[in-house]
């Protein structure tokens, strides 16, 4: 791992939820898993996931983060610049009202990522309303869904 993950994976654990379980079978690519490590031994309290929860009936646990970095993209300025005006205006009401307005604003400004499953969403939204043109966003980055 390099300086900058450690640093960041450091930070991390500080206030993530993390998990003990290392008899999931999800254990070795789990974010939460991988960070619980890099808990501070001068912590007294660390949040984390029972050690004993287990669902048997699911493949994977409700609270498995994927351990490797994804691509995200980030900002919406320029979203609609190819988009015909009546098609924007559908697909501008419909992203307000799946993500509501705070947290659609906050992806329009680059003020939280787009990950993969956000892209997905606007994507089958984009085509709902007919548009399936290049999706313009304003960044991309490669980081973790944390």
């Amino acid at each position: 791992m390099d300086k900058q993950n450690l640093s960041l994976f450091r930070q991390k654990a500080e206030t993530y939820l993390v998990c003990y379980n290392d008899k999931c079978p999800h254990c070795d690519q789990c974010l939460r898993r991988l960070l619980a490590a890099h808990v501070p031994a001068t912590r007294r309290l660390v949040e984390s996931v029972n050690p004993a929860y287990a669902d048997s009936r699911a493949d994977v646990c409700e609270y498995y983060r994927p351990a490797d970095p994804v691509v995200m993209h980030s900002g919406l300025t320029h979203f609609y610049d190819d988009i015909p005006e009546a098609v924007a205006h559908r697909i501008r009401t419909m992203l307000r009202s799946e993500f509501g307005n705070s947290v659609y604003y906050r992806l329009r400004n680059g003020q939280l990522p787009i990950t993969p499953a956000v892209r997905q969403r606007i994507a089958a939204i984009c085509r709902h309303n007919g548009w399936t043109g290049t999706l313009l966003f304003d960044g991309e980055t490669i980081g973790y869904v944390w």
